[in-house]
């Protein structure tokens, strides 16, 4: 049952401005409390002759949480200090984070190129100001900015042997599925829903090495986001803006990344 404490930092404090690149305008305060958190955890962890599996859960109550909420003023209208750009104050409040974090690794003895690894994890972040739920309710519910349940899983398949100057060659696929955030701080517009969605990736890589066996070079190929998904992740600031008071193309905010391809090669000095 472990214990913790955190001092506000210089941005919690003294932020007074606007960063350009998320269209925001952040607000510190100068009479913030240190955190203060209580977390009990119980976890389970097998090394098996095929398998790692482990398991934890987790409660963890914390005093004087530091979060964001977007500003208003006395009639509940947002704050507008610079134009055409959201304005967010650092807010305090006690809080509850709860949930689970699994994986299952498996690597069977009989077949060594093999692994599939498996995770999932799950939080769920409660705001337990009082006075603010009783006056706001749900909308004050949660905590802002909180990942949903996520799932990742990766098949990737390794070479025991060299084939020509590649060493130990691999060629792996994954998947990270997203659920829906619907658990958001919605008080003031802070939050809004954000739809689930899944990305699938791929990549290839290896060692290359000359016939004396010395390391050449390694090198990865690797593709995110393959299918090219449209999504936006409940952590973007970025969702949030919008020049348009109707979109051209009937999306709201910037939205994440699409396929992305890279490539790398490290060579030793």
């Amino acid at each position: 049952m472990p214990g913790g404490y955190r001092a506000p930092n210089i941005t919690e404090i003294g932020s007074n401005g606007l960063d350009p690149g998320a269209h925001i305008v952040y607000l510190g305060n100068r009479t913030f409390k240190p955190e203060f958190n209580l977390q009990e955890d119980v976890g389970v962890i097998a090394y098996l002759k095929d398998a790692d599996i482990s398991m934890e859960l987790f409660n963890n109550n914390i005093q004087n949480y530091i979060y964001q909420s977007r500003l208003t003023d006395a009639n509940g209208n947002p704050v507008v200090i610079v134009p055409g750009n959201l304005t967010y104050q650092y807010q305090q409040s006690k809080a509850r984070l709860y949930g689970a974090e699994v994986s299952v690794n498996l690597h069977p003895a009989t077949m060594k190129w093999l692994s599939f690894n498996n995770s999932l994890a799950y939080v769920v972040g409660l705001n337990q100001n009082q006075e603010l739920l009783d006056k706001r309710g749900r909308d004050a519910k949660y905590l802002p900015f909180i990942p949903p349940l996520q799932v990742r899983t990766e098949i990737k398949a390794t070479a025991q042997k060299p084939i020509g100057i590649f060493d130990k060659p691999y060629i792996k696929i994954d998947a990270a599925f997203f659920a829906d955030q619907d658990k958001f701080y919605a008080l003031d517009d802070t939050e809004t829903f954000t739809a689930g969605y899944t990305l699938i990736n791929g990549g290839v890589g290896s060692t290359m090495k000359s016939k004396k066996g010395k390391i050449l070079c390694d090198i990865f190929l690797q593709v995110d986001n393959i299918f090219n998904i449209a999504y936006q992740s409940n952590l973007n600031r970025l969702k949030y803006f919008e020049y348009y008071n109707r979109s051209p193309n009937g999306r709201s905010g910037i939205y994440n990344m699409g396929r992305n391809l890279s490539f790398k090669v490290i060579i030793p000095i």
